[in-house]
């Protein structure tokens, strides 16, 4: 296995069910994934106990796949990928979207001890070459339309590594030959683990305040069982590869025998697709959800079984969060918050009339404590543990903490009690519903004062003229840092000045939040691969005066 990977113990203890000591919650373990050989034979169980089951579907084609099939597809490109001598420990990459194809060969890579590390087709070709001599991959696995960018990339690496294009190619290894049968597949025999702190996949940070880093899940961190009251549920899924959430989400659905609808594109209208599926929950992020206020509802839309709409991945301000409750008014409408270093969601709202309860009063509420989780929230200059409804650092321990970041060593990772350090700003109230309300290093001071940006934005996002915003400190001689708002538009609001939108803000915040650097318009945000606003750019284009 790869020998540059660093690790850092957590002494993690949890048998205090529900307590708050000193303001510490203490949760119990919950029902875990156990097989002692690691997460692929736990799939492979699972495939085939559900193998009459509907495991994925196309939205875009309506094609569908049971487990069974899905396996099989697994089984013969793990076999392919060991006759073309990817060895366990070996890295494998994609550079492809959320189509039925990554799934398998995600499954497939697990199946023979090899490592997946993926990349996004929105990347640029620098952008690629810098994450995958990260991890040096055997092979990569590319979308056609991605295949030029792919090929600029193999040359980087000096021609010599091999790619598979999914769909048809007249220069390179095609995906189909991944899929042929073997007289012996029925015997094949998934990679036992030789220790359950093995890397399964890694998976690169979203990089909006520095350079990605390499996240290492393992069969240990990966062992989280989520619930779903023993019925098998449809999801809808959006998420790119390159991210943990589409490890998550696989997961989760495999082991239940749930279905995915997956989604890979967004034409006009294309998420209102989703009312042709009887779908339980869906997941989008803030920007994917703009969609669903652009494009008129259709008049044959009925999602009357949806329970649950997800919206994370970025901020989401309360007046977004209420309009999608509006609009879809027998659904419970809330955030959902994880962080890729946890392959679990870090709080959550489970399914209950107390939770829909809590989640229509709190609706910006990322949930209560989840089992298997022990929380506390700290004054992060002074360590003091706060209390309901006092601001500070979110700090965690969980077994579902990434074994490390790759050749990276992070030695303020942990706090010196061994709790993981989040660098969200967070709090809870009397209820025990978690907030998060910024990154620690998104605050700035002002003068003496402490400036939380999303209090701002909150504002700034309620304007009926603004469709996104972010607040930054801009340096001052004298007073340190002055909040300055970045502004996107919409479409209704091309006149609108950036005294209006001072005036506007100035007159429904505290004295300490005035817009004292102004407005910057901009007329598209920087975005990460995992769609988060890179304010690392932003302030770039601020001190070089783009902006």
């Amino acid at each position: 296995m790869n020998s540059a990977l660093w690790w850092y113990p957590c002494n993690i203890q949890f048998h205090i069910v529900g307590k708050h000591n000193d303001h510490i919650i203490y949760t119990p373990n919950p029902v875990e994934t156990s097989d002692p050989r690691g997460v692929g034979y736990e799939y492979f169980k699972a495939m085939k106990r559900y193998r009459e089951r509907i495991a994925q579907v196309d939205a875009h084609t309506n094609e569908e796949e049971t487990y069974g099939s899905f396996l099989k597809r697994c089984v013969r490109t793990a076999i392919t990928m060991k006759n073309k001598g990817i060895k366990p420990g070996d890295f494998v990459s994609m550079c492809t979207v959320n189509d039925m194809d990554a799934g398998v060969v995600y499954i497939a890579a697990i199946f023979i001890g090899a490592i997946t590390a993926n990349v996004d087709p929105s990347m640029s070709a620098e952008e690629i070459v810098f994450f995958l001599r990260q991890v040096s991959p055997k092979m990569v696995f590319a979308r056609q339309q991605s295949e030029s960018l792919m090929e600029e990339v193999v040359r980087e690496f000096g021609g010599q590594l091999p790619l598979v294009v999914f769909g048809g190619t007249k220069k390179h290894i095609t995906f189909t030959e991944f899929l042929q049968r073997y007289d012996n597949e029925n015997l094949f025999r998934v990679y036992e683990a030789n220790s359950l702190e093995e890397t399964v996949f890694v998976s690169f940070s979203s990089g909006t305040t520095s350079r990605p880093k390499g996240i290492c899940h393992t069969h240990s961190s990966m062992r989280v069982r989520y619930h779903n009251n023993g019925e098998p549920k449809t999801y809808a899924v959006i998420n790119s590869p390159c991210r943990t959430l589409f490890n998550r989400w696989l997961h989760e659905t495999i082991l239940n025998g749930s279905k995915r609808i997956v989604f890979y594109r967004f034409n006009v209208g294309e998420l209102w697709n989703v009312s042709n599926y009887k779908v339980d929950l869906m997941l989008i992020s803030p920007v994917f959800g703009v969609e669903f206020f652009k494009y008129q509802k259709p008049q044959h839309f009925d999602l009357e079984n949806l329970k649950r709409l997800l919206v994370g991945g970025n901020y989401t301000s309360k007046d977004y969060l209420l309009k999608l409750q509006k609009m879809f008014s027998k659904t419970i409408v809330g955030t959902s918050y994880g962080q890729s270093e946890i392959f679990s969601t870090v709080a959550a709202f489970p399914e209950d009339q107390r939770s829909d309860k809590l989640l229509r009063e709190f609706p910006t509420s990322i949930g209560l404590a989840k089992d298997g989780i022990s929380y506390k929230v700290v004054d992060a200059e002074t360590e003091e543990i706060l209390g309901p409804n006092r601001h500070g650092e979110l700090r965690l321990k969980t077994k579902y903490l990434m074994k490390g970041y790759l050749n990276y060593e992070s030695p303020d990772l942990f706090d010196s009690d061994g709790w993981y350090r989040t660098g969200d700003l967070a709090y809870y109230n009397e209820q025990g519903c978690f907030f998060i309300i910024g990154r620690v290093k998104d605050t700035f001071k002002c003068g003496n004062l402490h400036i939380y940006p999303r209090e701002i934005e909150e504002v700034l996002l309620s304007h009926r003229s603004i469709q996104n915003a972010v607040v930054l400190g801009l340096k001052d001689e004298i007073l340190g840092y002055l909040p300055t708002a970045v502004v996107q538009l919409n479409e209704k609001g091309q006149s609108v000045t950036p005294e209006e939108i001072i005036n506007y803000v100035n007159t429904r915040v505290e004295d300490k939040n005035r817009l004292r650097g102004g407005v910057k318009f901009v007329k598209e945000f920087p975005w990460t691969h995992t769609l988060k606003i890179q304010k690392s750019k932003l302030r770039e284009w601020i001190e070089k005066g783009v902006i």
